[in-house]
């Protein structure tokens, strides 16, 4: 399933059904962190049932009690309750008449003998419900025996091995896989006609490429040999610690390809922590000692993720007061190109996007709906910032557009909470012409009122 086709609905109603059966009365769903709360509010806005998230805050208010047991309608986290040993045990100290999992393709393993904290989870979830649902909109993902450990967690005898798996996708007879797609969903047949209708229109996707031009080549080409030098480091350091300054690196490209705002501001922060650092090494490599990447980062929320960045941006190769002045030198002079390269005020990219929003009339429609996405806060910054607290005044503001914005270190809030993201939804929908967001707009937000969005990291895909 897609979040396009309300991901709620069909379990909501599958649970209807289980309940005025009297098969079910208590529900567990489980889902990424990033989505928990679009779940409750959906359930409750459409189906008017009443589900609480539990996480930790929850877990300590309860000290001494189970709520896990206690409680018949619960929404929880998948990185949460698979990594944090008290969730993980209470959990599984309870029973459920109906188990729902969301993105149930992140449970998966890689095989026997490699399996994830998330899929160790799913195995025990199986066997404390009577009903299981895995909901995926990727069940497959090329790997055969992926998804043969997949299926496992449903019924470990139906396909014993990789060979019975495929037999039976070939004859299009395997049991506990429903696929529904959304291109498939129509109207009810017209009374008089008896046609149907697509419920959903065709999208159009346009890719817009654009050559950077020569000054933002030297720059690229600067900051490459800095992040290739760094990288072989991390390479030759095969610790947590290694680990971390691989993905530092890998990051500063990602951020140069959204903005050059972004990976400028990036630059400053690691500066100025390698400048801390050289002050106090002893007190560094203290901070250091359990500093590593989580290996459900990416299934964290936006908040959490951008926090982990952050400490990782401290991480270096090595304390030695040489190779940090020569480091601190390097990130100097690559801030340094940044900056004029902004003060320019011609960067590629904002030039075609522009463009782009000319050709679309977006300048000229006060009722036109966009939604320009970027992974990065700063790039978020760089395009729509108010200018206070040492952000800068929004491109598009100063180009005249109405814009809002919704990031992961907002809170949910509520349609009458100016700076809250559901406050935010509704100025797009009623006043604005612009949503810039980041991940964050997907955790319970409704945008199907949205016909035109824009990916402004890497190249322009409209």
């Amino acid at each position: 399933m897609t979040p396009a086709l309300g991901r709620q609905s069909w379990p909501a109603s599958s649970s209807k059904r289980l309940k005025i059966r009297g098969l079910i009365k208590r529900t567990l769903i489980v889902t990424p962190a990033s989505l928990s709360f679009q779940w409750q509010r959906e359930l409750k806005d459409k189906f008017r049932e009443n589900f609480e998230i539990i996480r930790s805050d929850v877990l300590r208010a309860n000290y001494g009690s189970n709520p896990w047991q206690e409680k018949n309608q619960v929404i929880t986290a998948v990185s949460w309750v698979s990594r944090i040993d008290d969730a993980n045990e209470s959990l599984l100290r309870s029973q459920w008449d109906l188990i729902v999992v969301d993105e149930a393709h992140k449970m998966s393993a890689y095989s026997s003998d490699k399996e994830t904290l998330a899929y160790q989870l799913g195995e025990a979830l199986s066997e404390r419900t009577d009903h299981y649902l895995l909901m995926a909109a990727t069940p497959h993902k090329g790997d055969p025996e992926n998804f043969c450990l997949f299926l496992g967690l449903l019924d470990r005898d139906v396909y014993g091995d990789v060979r019975s798996l495929e037999e039976a996708m070939k004859q299009h007879d395997a049991p506990f896989y429903l696929r529904r797609i959304k291109e498939a969903l129509v109207t009810f047949p017209d009374p008089e006609t008896g046609k149907v209708k697509t419920l959903f229109a065709k999208r159009n996707v346009q890719t817009t490429e654009f050559q950077i031009d020569d000054e933002e080549w030297d720059f690229y080409d600067a900051l490459t040999r800095y992040v290739e030098d760094q990288s072989i480091k991390a390479a030759s350091d095969n610790s947590p610690r290694g680990r971390a300054l691989g993905f530092t690196m890998a990051m500063l490209q990602r951020r140069f390809a959204s903005s050059v705002y972004a990976v400028r501001r990036t630059l400053e922060r690691m500066k100025d922590k390698r400048e801390r650092i050289l002050a106090d090494p002893e007190g560094y490599r203290q901070d250091q000692l359990a500093r590593k990447l989580p290996e459900d980062f990416e299934d964290l929320p936006e908040e959490e993720r951008e926090k982990i960045v952050a400490e990782l941006e401290d991480v270096v190769a090595s304390v030695d007061p040489i190779a940090l002045r020569e480091e601190i030198l390097q990130l100097g002079k690559l801030i340094a190109q940044a900056r004029e390269l902004e003060e320019r005020e011609v960067e590629r990219k904002l030039v075609v996007l522009k463009a782009v929003l000319t050709k679309q009339g977006v300048f000229n429609d006060p009722k036109m709906k966009l939604l320009l996405f970027t992974e990065h806060k700063d790039t978020l910054d760089f395009l729509a910032g108010d200018g206070r607290d040492g952000r800068p005044l929004g491109k598009l503001l100063k180009w005249g557009l109405s814009v809002t914005q919704i990031h992961g270190g907002m809170k949910i809030g509520d349609r009458d909470t100016p700076g809250t993201r559901i406050y935010a939804e509704r100025e797009f929908r009623e006043s604005c012409q612009v949503l810039v967001a980041t991940e964050a707009a997907g955790e319970g937000i409704n945008l199907q009122f949205c016909w035109f969005m824009i990916n402004y990291d890497g190249t322009l895909c409209a």
